[in-house]
């Protein structure tokens, strides 16, 4: 499938681009990241334990009531804050000495190896920021912050991102020269240049529970690829030449008075028309002296005659140049007479030159107006502009060293010309900017767009971004921020476009919450938040935006203790909770899922939550309502404390009668009413929610179709109208497809089925290897349709359906533009009803459930399909340029049992204990009965797949005792499960090393 790029810039990783019509980002192929998994979430068993060392038990000894996450892989603190800590000191830099020496003495802080770098202000905090060294040479994303009170100098947060443990050789074994050789590989399009930093570096690689150390390279490549220039950072392992990361750091979106102006788009080419407005600071230069403009472009010269001038696009804050390797500014060059003298810049300079000079301008002195800002003089140099680049299209980008705007071509107007996409681009130099004046440089991607966007919404006022980039549809856009919210962590896809939609959003609801006329406000918090500097490497969105939430509330703060809450809490906490960030974010929630129920009784729930800021929670809910009903019921559940952070909750749903279908979920409520976590994800939300989990109350499953069999009697293009060239279903072992093959949350396609020990499923074509490109076996330029046999469904009173599918469809080009199709016949296949049809991507096995009766009468000849499709299903129609692949498993039909209310839930039926737990080489599981019939005990990991799976074909009808060899498995936190016929029991367990 051909993959189209366009989007507005980028920052520190990836690249994006315009085109017409529709809006596409795609992921570097070049880009290699040593974190894998970009969705990951806290162990909280680890973080528990954590919590117990001595050295965090003698801490909140000392000061109160302070809250924590650890870093997992040093067992330091990563973010802790809580009641202000008095320290003492002539700066900021010994005051946070002072801080470390006395206080933080426990944790094992290197503080001989710590290099002061800077100690930004806001309008309330500094804060104190050092990266580390380990025998002279810098380790790389080092950091340790200690946040003080502008005020008082008092203590409010720290975070401890240091090592003690590192124990290398700084010698390398490979050369330079080879370390260039091995850079350049992997890297596509015409490689221009490759360089390599003098100095080493040490890089600390998370691996379970601690750091790999790998002394590296810094070496740059610059390349072109597909007419886009990209500058590769790169990381490659100065022992074995293995590249360990790679990112693309081009960010892709007086007497003689005169006044200079020139004719710009006010906002873009589809907006006002254009008009004259002031050249604000541009240079005069007369008699051999430079003279700047102000801002109204105005300035005075002393002269007592008639002079001569030159006038260059050039001025205070920007200087505007054409093409890739342009130098020189447009120039007018006009005689100066006495009085008043109003020049224009003409034919020498273009609307784009000056439109992109103008709105570069606006942006300097929009960053200015804020404090943290005001001692920010990096940026008060005249930036490159580069104009009517000819080397591409549709696209804008920023360097490093200059914004960079292509000219009109491509079914895109030249983006110069867009005003916020020029604010936008200068957003990216802010972040670069701004970090490496603190000592550091702006890493995370997602973070990066995000924050971009945020200036030119914050600039413009219109949560549309990109209006006037397509030169035939003035409706065309880049990103919006008023619909379809971007929610983590089921909307991360590890592409930095995307991924930044989530943060930008969160202070865009923000505005939102405060009022239409609170810009100001936002703006305030949003630039006070800065001198935390939240930064990480690519893959650690979670973790970032978290930072992003913490610093927010700081910023908003009145007292120095965010934990007894901020004058505008609640608008930011649900403004971030809309997009999935939450101080219970990483909250760790377990529930097993009740999937059947006796009739008449009411149906015990149980939850376990372990969490890292309990005092942002008020309770844990179940949400569930009635078959087909709109209104969701709130059961708020009891808690049981086993510590503050350590909670088991228990509820019952009410009982119902035999024949229903109850849809729920499990949330746990934070003090300000947002519902976060959810589970299942997404299923709480208002617009496009996921699906819930679902009870089949009073029914006995009669019919299963497994697909063990090779699904006997399915039909595959039943009306021989299927189209697709590749990705037509198949009944089979399913063979799992990545983007990256390395990063397991970039799957595409499942590799494993559903069914407990099972293998089989039906699938949209398997690829011929795990190493295949994901784009290859897709739903590629058609439909494909999966049928069931015949159904005889009248001996039945009250028939339902369950099944499991999976659905992705947010890869490559054209994201959430096809629909996944479940349709009902009753007549043989003559007539079909929709069931479902869906455009959300699930990249995990959900269940849907539902009463036949609620589409067709139960007949004879009932029959069931699945549609997938990658552009045109008769009767719909789906865009197209989407990478879908969809699976089904385990389709089940129930009747409902009518002795059912004697009988008991399935949570009663099995008894189930472990020990040790944590365990190290044995785990000892007792389970109880009381029906002899064969079980099966299994671990499961956080992905569902089995590492470990025994069947006991006759269980004793007392305490069964098993001993499962751990000693192969590796450690984490994973699923004890103990299934049979009619009941089902698990439990969390954790395996330590």
């Amino acid at each position: 499938m051909k993959k189209i790029y366009l989007i507005t810039t980028l920052i520190v990783i990836a690249y994006s681009s315009f085109a017409s019509s529709n809006i596409y980002t795609n992921e570097n192929s070049s880009e290699v990241r040593f974190i894998k998994n970009n969705k990951r979430l806290p162990d909280e068993v680890y973080q528990k334990q954590l919590r117990e060392q001595t050295s965090w038990k003698n801490f909140i000894a000392s000061h109160g009531t302070w809250y924590v996450t650890f870093n997992e892989e040093n067992a330091k603190p990563h973010r802790a804050f809580g009641k202000p800590i008095a320290t003492s000191g002539a700066d900021a830099q010994a005051r946070a000495l002072n801080f470390i020496t006395s206080q933080l003495t426990d944790f094992g802080v290197p503080i001989t190896d710590l290099v002061f770098k800077s100690a930004p202000k806001s309008s309330k905090h500094e804060v104190a920021h050092f990266s580390q060294k380990y025998n002279g040479l810098d380790i790389l994303f080092s950091s340790v912050m200690i946040k003080m009170a502008l005020n008082t100098h008092e203590v409010l947060t720290f975070g401890l991102d240091c090592y003690n443990d590192i124990t290398i050789s700084t010698t390398p074994t490979l050369s330079m020269d080879d370390a260039k050789i091995a850079a350049k590989l992997g890297v596509t399009g015409t490689i221009e240049n490759v360089t390599v930093m003098p100095a080493l570096k040490i890089l600390p690689i998370p691996s379970d529970k601690k750091n790999n150390y790998k002394l590296v390279y810094e070496v740059n490549v610059e390349s072109t690829q597909d007419n886009m220039p990209a500058k590769f950072y790169t990381l490659v392992d100065a022992n074995t030449g293995e590249v360990l990361y790679r990112t693309d750091r081009v960010d892709h979106f007086a007497n003689v008075d005169l006044n200079v102006s020139g004719t710009i788009y006010p906002t873009n080419p589809y907006g006002a028309s254009p008009a004259p407005y002031p050249m604000s600071y541009i240079k005069v230069t007369a008699n051999g002296v430079d003279n700047f403009a102000d801002v109204n472009g105005y300035v005075g010269l002393t002269n007592t005659s008639s002079v001569s001038s030159i006038i260059p696009l050039e001025g205070k804050y920007a200087k505007m140049v054409t093409g890739p390797s342009g130098t020189v500014s447009p120039t007018i060059s006009p005689t100066l007479n006495l009085g008043n003298n109003n020049v224009s810049f003409g034919s020498t300079a273009t609307i784009r030159h000056l439109s992109a000079y103008y709105h570069t301008n606006i942006a300097h002195d929009f960053m200015k107006t804020w404090p943290v800002f005001q001692n920010f003089a990096s940026l008060d140099i005249p930036l490159k502009v580069r104009i009517d680049r000819t080397d591409g299209t549709c696209n804008a980008f920023f360097d490093g060293q200059a914004t960079n705007f292509y000219t009109t071509a491509g079914g895109c107007f030249a983006l110069s010309l867009a005003s916020d996409v020029v604010y936008h681009e200068y957003g990216h130099a802010i972040s670069n900017y701004y970090y490496q004046d603190n000592g550091t440089i702006f890493e995370n991607g997602g973070l990066g767009e995000g924050y971009s966007d945020v200036w030119g919404l914050s600039i413009t006022k219109n949560p549309i971004l990109g209006i006037g980039f397509s030169n035939t549809d003035p409706n065309g856009f880049v990103r919006r921020y008023d619909i379809n919210k971007k929610v983590y962590p089921q909307d991360i896809v590890g592409e930095v476009h995307a991924d930044g939609e989530i943060i930008c959003g969160a202070w865009y609801d923000t505005y939102l919450n405060l009022g239409f006329t609170s810009w100001t406000l936002v703006d305030q918090i949003f630039t006070d938040s800065w001198v935390d500097l939240p930064n990480g490497p690519n893959g650690t969105e979670g973790m970032v935006y978290t930072d992003v939430l913490i610093a927010a509330l700081n910023a908003d703060d009145n007292d120095n203790d965010i934990t007894n809450g901020t004058p505008n809490d609640v608008a930011i906490t649900n403004a971030f909770a809309l997009h999935g960030i939450t101080l219970l974010s990483n909250a760790y929630v377990v529930h097993d899922q009740i999937r059947t129920s006796a009739a008449a009784v009411s149906i015990p729930t149980l939850v376990s939550v372990s969490l890292f800021y309990p005092w942002a929670l008020a309770n844990a809910s179940i949400f569930y309502k009635i078959n087909n009903s709109a209104t969701w019921n709130q059961v708020t559940m009891t808690p049981n404390f086993i510590t503050a952070s350590d909670i088991d909750y228990n509820a019952d749903i009410p009982a119902q009668p035999a024949g229903t279908i109850i849809p729920y979920y499990i949330a746990l409520v934070t003090t300000t009413g947002v519902q976060s976590p959810v589970l299942p994800k997404g299923a709480s939300l208002i617009s496009e929610p996921h699906l819930p989990y679902y009870i089949l109350v009073g029914y006995n499953k009669v019919i299963t179709e497994d697909f063990e069999d090779s699904g006997v009697n399915w039909i595959i293009d039943p009306d021989v109208l299927d189209d697709a060239s590749t990705g037509m279903w198949e009944i089979g072992a399913p063979v799992g497809s990545y983007v990256n093959t390395s990063d397991t949350n970039s799957i595409v396609q499942t590799g494993r089925d559903h069914t407990i020990n099972g293998y089989y499923c039906a699938v949209t074509q398997n690829a011929s290897g795990t190493t295949t490109a994901f784009s290859t076996y897709d739903i590629d330029n058609g439909h494909t349709t999966l049928e069931s046999p015949s159904f005889d469904l009248t001996p039945y009173n009250n028939p339902a359906i369950s099944y499991y599918r999976w659905y992705s469809n947010e890869k490559g080009a054209n994201p959430r533009n096809d629909n996944f199709n479940i349709r009902i016949s009753n007549d043989g296949g003559l007539n079909w009803v929709q069931v479902e049809r869906t455009n959300i991507p699930d990249e995990d096995w959900k269940q849907y459930a539902f009463k036949v009766s609620d589409y067709v009468t139960p007949s004879a000849n009932v029959k069931v399909r699945f549609y997938a499709s990658d552009s045109t299903i008769i009767g719909l129609n789906l865009d197209g340029g989407s990478i879908v692949e969809a699976a089904v498993d385990d389709f089940e039909i129930y009747e409902v049992d009518i002795t059912s209310s004697i009988h008991k839930t399935e949570l009663n039926t099995l008894s189930l204990s472990t020990f040790p737990n944590p365990a190290k080489d044995e785990l000892v599981v007792y389970f109880e009965t009381k029906n002899p019939e064969p079980t099966t005990v299994s671990i499961n990991n956080n992905l569902g797949q089995s590492i470990f799976s025994q069947k006991i074909n006759s269980p004793l009808t007392g305490k069964n005792k098993l001993k499962i060899n751990l000693n192969e498995m590796p450690a984490g936190v994973y699923q004890l499960q103990v299934l049979s016929a009619s009941a089902k029991q698990s439990k969390k367990i954790s395996i330590v090393k």
